[in-house]
């Protein structure tokens, strides 16, 4: 089995599910839709045990356990013509672009 071996992480649980709400708002302009952008909300969480997860604190009710383990990420996109970019913020930060073709 990969979890006993040295340097792979391997998650191979199947009581686990993952379950989350999003929000999309566009924005182009009417006469030229080659001109596109937006902002995207997610809140997310994954339900059931996860052994990685089992940090408790003191004090800590079922209510501060629930928003422990709520993600939330917020996006940015952008779409010129055939070239498009994005920024998300949540638990890290990434910023993309490419081309489409």
């Amino acid at each position: 089995m990969l979890q006993s071996q040295g340097g792979y992480f391997v998650d191979p649980r199947t009581d686990l599910f993952s379950i989350g709400l999003t929000t999309e708002v566009i924005f182009h302009n009417r006469n030229d839709n080659g001109f596109q952008h937006g902002i995207r909300g997610f809140l997310g969480t994954t339900l059931g045990h996860n052994d990685l997860d089992d940090t408790y604190y003191r004090g800590q009710d079922a209510t501060d356990l629930m928003f422990h383990r709520l993600f939330p990420k917020a996006s940015y996109f952008i779409t010129f013509k055939r070239y498009f970019g994005t920024l998300e913020i949540g638990e890290s930060f990434f910023l993309r672009f490419g081309l489409k073709f």
